[in-house]
């Protein structure tokens, strides 16, 4: 099981990141900016979402794969290798981590990282879909609605 500090992923998976060493050269991982993974994204590049099903169903980026991190050994093969592939998460951190540990094991140098992943991409303005409830979860401001809410 791969732990991230207060966030244990619970799958019982011998193909999650446990099983995939960790980046050392920050060289292999590019990281791009909500506004620049929004860009990339409307031309084309596919969005990968890595966060686990309870996060998935609280909010997700419109248009975003659900591949969870869980399971990378199971979609890591079905990633374009040309063109970029912009890889969130809630923060950026466990992306990161994907980002690197494929271009590390397999070679993947299309692949980027969105830094400060779907909190960051909430906090820029940008659309997410999200249950109400979750809204001020994302919203790192709290007391406000979420710029996509009605309300």
């Amino acid at each position: 099981m791969y732990r991230l500090p207060g966030r244990p992923v619970e799958d019982g998976s011998e193909r999650s990141l446990a099983t995939i060493p960790q980046v050392e050269p920050e060289a292999l991982v590019k990281n791009v900016l909500p506004t620049e993974a929004h860009d990339l994204v409307g031309g084309g590049a596919p969005l990968v979402d890595v966060r686990e099903a309870p996060e998935w169903a609280e909010a997700r980026i419109p248009g975003a794969q659900w591949m969870p991190m869980s399971t990378i050994g199971d979609w890591h093969g079905d990633l374009p290798r040309d063109g970029p592939v912009v890889v969130y998460c809630r923060t950026g951190v466990r992306s990161h981590a994907v980002v690197g540990a494929l271009a590390t094991r397999l070679g993947l140098s299309n692949l980027v990282n969105m830094a400060g992943g779907i909190v960051a991409w909430a906090a820029a303005g940008l659309p997410i879909e999200a249950t109400p409830f979750t809204r001020h979860v994302i919203n790192p401001a709290g007391d406000r609605p979420h710029p996509a809410s009605d309300g």
